[in-house]
C-alpha cells in the first residue's frame, strides 16, 4: 500500500499509535488496562553520503513518539533500535537479520530505495509490518502482505516535471544518480519526454 501524506510525521504518528494499538490487540494474555508496548527496527543511512537523511529519520521518529506520548498518556511504550543501513543493501539486510536474532520487532522502518527494496523479502517472510519512506520505486509495495510506503511515487516526482519541461524544450539532457531511485527516475523522465516527441540528447 502507498500514502503520500501531506505531513511525514502525521502519518508516522498515527502509524505508530495504529500499531501499537494492534500489537495490544493481538495478545490475549494482556490485561484491558495494560500498556501497549511496540518495538520497532529502523534501518536508515546514519553514516555516509546519506547521513542527513539518516538524522532527519532519526529526528521525526523522536518526534513522532512525543506525539504519541502525548495523545495516549500512559498508554504506549514505543522503543526503536535504530541501525545504520549506510544506504547499502547489503548493509541493510545483515544489521535487519542481526536485530531478528536478538528480538523480533513489531514493525520495520526501512529508508531508501535500494535498503528497502532489498529487505521487502525478509520482512514478507517474517511476516512483520514494513514502512517504507524516502522510496519512490513504484512497484515496492505490489504484491506485498506487509509492506505500506509513506512517500511520493517516481510519478508523482517526475511527471509535472517532465511535463513541464517537454512544454518548453526540444531537446533534452538527462543527468541522473545510478542507483533504483535514480535509474527509475530516469527511465520515466525519457519515457514522458520523447512521448512528447522531445528529444533526449544525453
Amino acid at each position: 500500500m502507498d500514502l503520500y501524506p501531506k505531513s511525514f510525521l502525521t502519518a508516522l504518528s498515527s502509524l505508530l499509535l495504529t500499531c501499537g494499538l494492534a500489537v495490544t490487540a493481538g495478545c490475549k494474555k494482556s490485561p484491558p488496562d495494560a500498556k501497549s508496548s511496540l518495538h520497532i527496527v529502523a534501518l536508515a543511512p546514519l553514516t555516509g553520503p546519506g547521513a542527513s537523511l539518516g538524522e532527519y529519520l532519526r529526528n521525526g521518529i523522536e518526534l513522532a513518539k512525543e506525539q504519541a506520548a502525548s495523545r495516549y498518556p500512559g498508554k504506549i511504550e514505543i522503543t526503536v533500535e535504530l541501525l545504520d543501513s549506510k544506504d547499502q543493501p547489503q548493509e541493510g539486510i545483515k544489521a535487519l537479520q542481526t536485530a531478528l536474532v536478538h528480538k523480533r520487532p513489531d514493525v520495520i522502518l526501512s529508508a531508501m530505495s535500494s535498503v528497502s527494496k532489498a529487505i521487502v523479502p525478509i520482512a514478507e517472510r517474517e511476516g512483520i509490518l514494513t514502512i517504507v519512506t524516502t522510496t519512490a520505486l513504484a512497484d515496492l509495495t505490489k504484491s506485498t502482505k506487509t509492506v505500506l510506503r509513506i512517500y511520493p511515487t517516481s510519478d508523482d516526482f517526475i511527471r509535472p516535471i517532465a511535463t513541464h519541461m517537454s512544454a518548453k524544450f526540444d531537446r533534452v539532457a538527462i543527468l541522473y544518480v545510478h542507483d533504483d531511485f535514480g535509474d527509475r527516475n530516469q527511465r520515466l523522465f525519457g519515457e514522458i519526454s520523447r512521448g512528447a516527441g522531445k528529444q533526449i540528447t544525453a
